[in-house]
């Protein structure tokens, strides 16, 4: 049968509070000896003492038996004075009856031999003088400076039994009470303790069925639990928002493969089927060759994104003009720039910027980027280049004019499959990778991306590289992947701003 941890904890803590319970009542039953004998010893010791002295100063038998019977009743002992023989002289019960039990026995000698030695204090029989274990107390007993025998008085040990049971019983009845209340203490303790597990656990089960929108109570968070608690729900959120895109991603990418597959269907079977006139079969198959292109650069960014979320990426660094790239970039786009009457800006001061780096990745981050900034810049807006450099680094920033973005589309763009608000996007061609490539291919080389937005004014994305060191010849280097990876191919864009 399998053991909860309600049960386990519960059943542990049951376990010390019986054991703690029993050290305790052995304790207290040892001190509580200890105590008794102390006491006793002490009033019987002062009492024979003062018997002793009384016999040295007066030595009359007639008043020692009422000074012994009085102190006998006051103490609840036996009091009696034994010669050095070990024969009772007098005794408590001297006045009452003359055969008591300490007139018809003998004080053996090795008791007598100790009390003529001085004071002694002991549990037992007095060498056999008594049928019950008995706790007695002695002393000397000195007339004209002369051992003529000893005082001895006792008290059966069935008093200190006694004395001990009512300990134990009063021990007990507060251990039942105690132990009632802590029971309950630690049962409800445990339920509430083990509580946000179970919750926690169900939970569990219900998201390894695909429900992410469970949430458990946080409770306090000044504990364990509390701070566990509340990483799960962080979690719950993160699967359900990854899940989320992984559902919007399959979506896009199914209309993005059937679009395009759907077109180069249709075109080619009217061209075999001569629904297409010869005179325009030119034109159909130029459409079905950009859509072909279209389906290859979207495989690209799939392959390239599984390579560098895998870690597999080889860079291939050599030392080159980053800037001359950016150039290059401008010029594909050239027609499209023109279409829109976008004005470039900052490219005739742009510096050069010489980096050791992979050539191939680096022109992919640019040219997502410039292909960004074209898509949603409005016609007749601007894009601006700034770069900068220093003898560690280099930075590139790429502004567009157009809708901007707000801040909770900002602090997202670069998260893979985030598209931002479809009813605001310009072009709605992306599958939302695009940045997270870029960011992930500057992440391999060592740099950073950030971004920066108005709404109504423009979209910023910069990045930063370090410089490098190495020669002309291509070295081939494990690429890693950092923390804020990113990538994605020629067409892929940003949120809002990046696909």
């Amino acid at each position: 049968m399998r053991k909860s941890l309600f049960r386990k904890y519960f059943m542990l803590t049951s376990i010390i509070l019986i054991v703690s319970f029993t050290i305790l009542g052995g304790i207290i039953m040892v001190f509580a000896d200890g105590f008794w004998r102390s006491e006793k010893g002490k009033l019987l010791g002062q009492n024979v003492h003062s018997v002793s002295a009384l016999m040295s100063e007066s030595p009359s038998y007639a008043f020692m038996g009422q000074m012994l019977n009085l102190i006998g009743n006051v103490v609840d002992a036996d009091v009696f004075i034994a010669d050095s023989t070990g024969a009772t002289i007098v005794c408590n019960h001297s006045l009452y009856d003359a055969n008591c039990y300490h007139q018809q026995n003998t004080v053996p000698a090795a008791v007598m031999k100790k009390a003529g030695a001085g004071d002694f204090t002991e549990l037992g029989t007095m060498g056999g003088m008594f049928q019950n274990s008995t706790y007695i107390v002695g002393t000397p007993l000195f007339i004209d400076g002369k051992v003529v025998g000893g005082v001895f008085a006792t008290v059966p040990a069935a008093d200190l039994w006694e004395y001990l049971g009512k300990i134990l019983r009063m021990f007990l009845v507060a251990v039942l009470v105690v132990g009632v209340l802590s029971f309950i203490a630690v049962y409800v303790i445990t339920a509430r303790m083990t509580r946000p597990l179970r919750i926690m656990a169900q939970a569990a089960r219900s998201m390894a069925k695909g429900n992410f929108l469970t949430k458990i109570p946080e409770g306090s968070r000044d504990d364990e639990i509390g701070e566990l608690s509340v990483a799960f729900n962080n979690m719950t959120m993160s699967l359900a928002s990854l899940e989320q895109m992984r559902r919007s991603f399959i979506s896009n990418v199914s209309h993005e493969l059937k679009t395009p597959m759907t077109t180069i269907a249709g075109f080619i079977d009217g061209i075999l089927d001569g629904t297409i006139e010869p005179d325009k079969e030119k034109q159909y198959l130029t459409v079905v060759s950009q859509e072909v292109k279209r389906l290859s650069r979207l495989v690209t960014s799939m392959l390239n994104l599984s390579r560098l979320e895998a870690g597999e990426m080889e860079l291939r660094p050599i030392r080159f003009n980053l800037t001359e790239i950016m150039l290059r970039t401008i010029l594909s786009f050239e027609q499209k720039i023109e279409a829109k009457g976008i004005s470039i800006e900052g490219l005739e001061d742009a510096c050069p910027l010489w980096i050791y780096a992979d050539p191939d990745l680096m022109h992919q981050v640019v040219y997502n980027l410039v292909e960004n900034a074209i898509k949603f810049t409005p016609d007749g807006g601007y894009i601006r280049f700034l770069t900068a450099k220093d003898d560690q680094s280099c930075s590139v920033r790429i502004t567009n004019s157009g809708d901007g973005l707000s801040k909770q589309e900002l602090s997202r763009i670069f998260e893979r499959f985030y598209k931002t608000d479809k009813s605001r996007g310009m072009d709605k061609t992306g599958i939302g990778l695009g940045l997270y490539i870029v960011q992930t291919i500057v992440g391999i080389h060592g740099g950073a991306i950030y971004a920066d937005s108005v709404e109504g004014e423009y979209t910023c994305v910069g990045f930063t590289l370090p410089l490098g060191e190495g020669k002309e010849d291509p070295k081939r280097i494990k690429g890693k992947k950092s923390e804020g990876d990113v990538s994605d191919t020629g067409n892929s864009a940003g949120p809002d701003q990046a696909n």
